[in-house]
């Protein structure tokens, strides 16, 4: 081999070389590149995932709080209620105890209308609680306010108040039934507000 073709040759094998080393060195970064992207990435879903997660474990806290918050002012609601409702029953048994037993009374029919009013109230209030049953099946004529059947937690009042005046019990004139009917629209009943949780 000449010297002029062997130099040719070592020429031709160092570009060759350079070229690989090149190509090499490129395809490396390349996929060094291509690796960070991927790691980039992975993290970036990761951290998404994780956001997400966060988010969710968040939401379902707040719902929580939420609900518990409903509970409890659905518990109030009922409970001040319940504690009027029985003050007037407790005051009507004793006023009705002593008028069948004959004992020294003290009492006169003003504080019997005082204690039937206060009850009428609050059957009326109890309605915002606890809706009447079947309202689109029974009592067309009625007012709206009484349509359907009345829940048997009102009974007791409602018994109470024809017990204490008798004959004398007076329907409740239309407007009072109307603005009684009105704010029950507007009032969350208690099945709704506990989910059914409090039947």
């Amino acid at each position: 081999m000449t010297p002029e073709a062997t130099a040719a040759f070592l020429a031709t094998l160092v570009a060759v070389a350079t070229f690989w080393i090149d190509y090499r060195s490129k395809r490396r970064e390349e996929m060094r590149q291509i690796s960070t992207k991927d790691r980039d990435e992975t993290r970036d879903s990761r951290l998404r995932g994780l956001e997400e997660r966060r988010r969710q474990v968040n939401q379902a806290l707040e719902d929580r709080r939420f609900e518990h918050a409903q509970k409890l002012q659905a518990t109030e609601r009922l409970t001040d209620w319940a504690r009027r409702a029985t003050q007037e029953l407790s005051l009507a048994d004793h006023i009705l105890n002593c008028s069948l037993v004959g004992q020294h009374q003290t009492h006169t029919f003003k504080d019997r209308v005082e204690i039937a009013a206060r009850l009428s109230g609050l059957v009326d209030e109890g309605r915002w609680l606890f809706r009447n049953h079947h309202q689109d099946k029974f009592g067309e004529a009625k007012p709206k306010l009484n349509k359907g059947f009345r829940d048997n937690r009102l009974d007791a009042l409602v018994k109470t108040y024809a017990l204490l005046l008798g004959k004398e019990a007076v329907d409740p004139m239309s407007q009072r039934k109307d603005f009684a009917y009105k704010v029950q629209q507007l009032s969350i009943p208690l099945s709704e507000q506990v989910l059914k949780e409090m039947g």
